[in-house]
């Protein structure tokens, strides 16, 4: 999918003229065009009539771009992150969960959850060009869907990576917000939270914890005969939290 970022001067934003424009030059497939003037950040949906791509339109988020640039510099740091990224997009894209208007999680809130897994992996070689992606996904899996402690512990990405509690998140929160249960501080604007709308966000655990179960079934079948459920399969130390 392609998100594009609009700048410009409008009294309001032109949501409904840029619809009607993708209509009548036939851009967009008709049934495929959303525009959710209601979400946190206001959104024109469509797939693009010839090439079938998915596309995200929003105005005037600057900060859209720094992100990109952001995502670009880890990108290099760990050359794993796209190819674990576009595995469990399309893993989420599958059951629905691709989306938070629809119950799932962003595709951003994806890519720093996965940056954070990897910026404190205890293995060096998890970094590596070469390391093994299966392995990363059971162990990706495992985290999120096992060990991570959504209702105290957010993800912070900034100066190295750490966890962080979600009472000091909340200090830099303004007009009463509270960290959602995905907290995912902006690497960007402080007291933003990423994963703020992602109400879904316990659904997407749950898929990620029924995905590890079933990989790690597939990769030692005698594993549930001689182990009790919280007994991991994959890097005996990979995370306390």
């Amino acid at each position: 999918d392609i998100d594009l970022v609009v700048i410009g001067k409008w009294k309001t934003l032109p949501l409904r003229s840029l619809e009607q424009a993708l209509l009548e030059h036939g851009i967009a497939e008709p049934t495929s065009l959303k525009v959710l003037d209601k979400a946190s950040v206001p959104i024109v949906k469509l797939t693009d009539k010839q090439s079938d791509v998915k596309v995200d339109i929003s105005f005037n988020m600057s900060n859209g771009v720094r992100s990109a640039q952001l995502i670009k510099e880890f990108k290099h740091r760990f050359p794993v992150l796209p190819k674990l990224v576009f595995v469990l997009k399309h893993f989420l894209l599958q059951r629905d969960l691709n989306e938070v208007f629809t119950g799932g999680i962003s595709s951003y809130s994806l890519i720093l959850m996965t940056i954070s897994f990897l910026q404190l992996h205890p293995r060096q070689d998890a970094f590596s060009p070469t390391a093994n992606l299966g392995v990363l996904l059971i162990e990706f899996f495992e985290l999120y869907g096992r060990k991570f402690n959504y209702m105290k512990t957010g993800i912070r990405i900034k100066d190295g990576g750490t966890y962080i509690s979600k009472e000091e998140i909340q200090k830099e929160m303004v007009d009463g917000h509270r960290p959602s249960l995905l907290c995912i501080e902006d690497p960007l604007t402080a007291g933003n939270d990423i994963g703020r709308s992602s109400y879904g966000a316990l659904h997407v655990k749950q898929s990620f914890d029924y995905a590890y179960i079933v990989l790690t079934q597939a990769v030692n079948p005698l594993y549930y005969c001689f182990n009790d459920r919280n007994t991991r399969i994959v890097s005996p130390k990979l995370f306390e939290i």
